[in-house]
């Protein structure tokens, strides 16, 4: 499944902002004194909603971070078969000690590799 630029910056948006205040949210959600104050509501259609509702949103953030995670998934996918490629190259290097600029080529081509699989978690 390709993913446009735009796809991209939006799952890293709301990896960076949007997800973090859902879960700020989230916790005042579930603190004490916003558990007390449905609690104490007379009305049980409140209290009831509010439990039902606060569930429902607690599971739709749990479904973004899973698909965050699956868009990471993929990414690692994607770049797992350069990483073996570069490791493999790199260790070859490193048992021959004959080439100071492929050992050197070699740990900027893994180093490179891992940061790119970084920078999607």
């Amino acid at each position: 499944m390709a993913h446009t630029t735009t796809q991209l910056v939006s799952v890293e948006q709301l990896k960076q902002e949007l997800l973090p205040r859902m879960l700020e949210i989230e916790e005042q959600l579930h603190a004490p004194e916003t558990q007390a104050k449905f609690n104490n509501s007379t009305n049980p259609i409140v209290k009831a909603n509010f439990v039902k509702f606060r569930l429902n949103y607690s599971t739709q953030i749990a479904k973004i971070q899973n698909a965050i995670l699956e868009n990471i998934a993929t990414k690692l996918q994607q770049l797992e078969p350069q990483l073996q490629k570069a490791l493999n190259n790199l260790d070859s290097e490193l048992q021959s000690l004959e080439n100071d600029v492929a050992i050197l080529n070699g740990i900027k081509t893994v180093t490179n590799l891992v940061s790119q699989i970084l920078n999607f978690i």
